[in-house]
């Protein structure tokens, strides 16, 4: 049986970005309540130079560390400013296709991180912030 988690890390095979090009993909989804039709996920990066070339780039993200994360290999960016809605039924139905893993919850202190950064951001709204902080 497969089901979201707040946080949890996943592993979609083939995602299809906006411009029809398709890459492995790992997201980590931020729902607070388990049973909404859209689903609320990050795609980290691990181009984390891209950003570092343009400041402005770095607001409102996150880095990990590659020895913080057993999930990430390499420093890995979250970039609260790209935030993806699916609905959820397109996320289990790629899961039944096989091209959704779930991989496990992400490590608290992450956890934390994420959670302060959605506090301090400046690009999202009030309402997206009480959605992400579960209030």
């Amino acid at each position: 049986m497969f089901f979201i988690q707040r946080f949890g890390v996943y592993h979609w095979k083939n995602f299809e970005f906006e411009d029809n090009s398709k890459k492995d993909k790992y997201f980590i989804t931020l729902n607070c309540n388990l049973n909404d039709v859209e689903i609320a996920l990050v795609l980290p990066t691990s181009q984390v130079e891209k950003y570092n070339n343009f400041p402005n780039r770095l607001i409102d993200t996150i880095v990990i560390l590659s020895e913080e994360s057993k999930f990430f290999k390499k420093n890995t960016l979250i970039d609260l400013k790209n935030i993806k809605y699916f609905e959820a039924i397109a996320i289990y139905e790629a899961v039944e296709r096989g091209k959704i893993n779930y991989l496990g919850l992400l490590e608290e202190k992450l956890t934390k991180k994420i959670e302060q950064t959605i506090k301090e951001a400046i690009t999202l709204s009030p309402k997206l912030k009480k959605q992400f902080l579960c209030e």
